[in-house]
């Protein structure tokens, strides 16, 4: 998966994040925000681990072409 896609993806599950904690504090249930912020974190961490990322994306490109 491209790096621009995984980072595209884990602010999508930041936002996601950030509303659902809204929505928990506006509902009054406070007590389920560690496991909201728990399920945020390990489904970034699932995304990064599990779809590597092509070296060719994270190099330059001048060092590509040599």
């Amino acid at each position: 998966m491209p790096a621009s896609k995984k980072l595209v993806f884990s602010a999508l599950l930041l936002i996601a994040g950030v509303i659902g904690y809204l929505i928990e504090i506006k509902t009054g249930r406070e007590d389920l925000l560690g496991h909201l912020g728990a399920l945020v974190v390990l489904l970034m961490v699932g995304l990064w681990a599990l779809s590597p990322v092509d070296r060719e994306e994270l190099t330059p490109a001048k060092a590509r072409r040599e």
